[in-house]
């Protein structure tokens, strides 16, 4: 694996980005995150499917606790999903620029 510590010819470099280091910026970045989840979760709970939909189920115990509980299961299965996929995409950027 090739490491690359000096530019190419003809850039130069106009910002360093180190979210390690930079706590004020890393704090920045995951208030901007969470305020997007929060703004996406908004907008699908009134454009889509409401919340609502996900726990509602009888009180009365007519077996539909089960249909919760399936609908949980699925929610928590595709986030799974879609968090591997995610760091896969990563993952192959990576290798794809040679890091």
């Amino acid at each position: 694996m090739q490491t690359v510590t000096t530019l190419p010819v003809g850039y130069t470099q106009f910002d360093h980005i180190d979210l390690q280091r930079d706590k004020k910026l890393a704090l920045k970045l995951n208030l901007i995150a969470t305020a997007v989840f929060a703004g996406l979760i908004i907008l699908g709970h009134f454009a889509f499917v409401p919340i609502s939909a996900l726990i509602d189920f009888d009180a009365e115990g007519s077996g539909e606790i089960w249909i919760f509980l399936l609908r949980i299961s699925v929610f928590l299965a595709g986030y799974i999903a879609y968090i591997i996929l995610h760091e896969l995409t990563h993952a192959a950027a990576m290798k794809l620029l040679g890091a």
